[in-house]
């Protein structure tokens, strides 16, 4: 969500696809707001969002979600644009399998893990052991959609991931690539940080809506450009960029895993020095 310091609140809803092993890229981003001449309904931006996105990339895209689009009104929309979906779903939500509607978590409850992987843990910068189960299930409202309920068990300490998908999970490679996908969401999030914190997204200083639109988008253009150097095609340019304009040094800092950060600090130096020395000489 984007709310702005001056004028009418704005919000912000956008799209980034990724793969397993690609970096992010901007699909489609949108600001709304639900107040004055200009005010717009949430739930039809989404629809008409996820129509842009099944019509553009086909079932080969998977939608991910948290748990805030858990429910029968956002399943609904995922049915009838035919879209696949992992959705975390809340613990205490229920759903029905061969014992009837229960809760998720009593579903799994004393079910034995059916893969187990060891992951990479970016937090504590270590590997450790999971675990995942798959279950067949349906929900109340579409009985005639099955649907799979992941189980992924990260270790003592940890809460379960209870992902809900449409996604056949029948064997192990399924349903760890349902894991891993949701997983993926993680990056996802990191993007909409930086957009937030370092392009200042969050805080446009405009009154007029016409004229934050026309910011935004020029912002976009950037957050698509650094991400883009992100690419492995783009590797040469971005190591010389942090090289000679964000040069980092200490242990700290080469185990830190912010390179949008330095590289968006790197081309500010150099647009910074280039007009310095434009000036100078002229």
């Amino acid at each position: 969500m984007c709310r702005a310091l001056t004028g009418p609140p704005a919000r912000w809803m956008g799209l980034l696809v990724a793969g397993l092993k690609t970096h992010p890229m901007v699909a489609f981003f949108r600001w709304y707001t639900r107040r004055g001449d200009y005010a717009q309904d949430r739930l039809l931006l989404q629809t008409s969002l996820l129509k842009e996105a099944v019509a553009a990339f086909g079932k080969q895209l998977w939608h991910i979600f948290d748990r805030g689009y858990a429910g029968s009104r956002w399943l609904a929309e995922l049915f009838d644009h035919q879209a696949t979906f992992v959705i975390r779903w809340p613990k205490r939500y229920q759903l029905i399998d061969s014992k009837g509607k229960r809760n998720a978590w009593k579903i799994a409850t004393g079910k034995t893990a059916q893969v187990r992987r060891q992951v990479w843990d970016a937090h504590l910068q270590q590997r450790r052991m999971a675990a995942a189960l798959a279950l067949p299930v349906t929900h109340a409202d579409f009985p005639e959609h099955p649907l799979w309920l992941v189980v992924s068990r990260l270790g003592k300490g940890k809460e379960p991931w209870y992902l809900l998908t449409n996604q056949p999970c029948e064997h192990k490679d399924q349903l760890w690539s349902v894991v891993l996908a949701y997983a993926r969401r993680w990056q996802i999030e990191a993007c909409f940080r930086f957009s937030k914190s370092e392009l200042a997204i969050q805080s446009p200083r405009l009154w007029f809506w016409q004229n934050r639109l026309k910011l935004m988008m020029m912002v976009t253009l950037v957050y698509a450009f650094l991400l883009q150097l992100m690419s492995p095609e783009k590797e040469m340019i971005r190591n010389e960029l942090l090289r000679r304009w964000c040069h980092r040094t200490g242990k700290r800092c080469q185990l830190a895993l912010t390179p949008l950060y330095r590289l968006r600090a790197a081309l500010a130096a150099l647009f910074s020095s280039y007009q310095v020395i434009n000036q100078s000489s002229g």
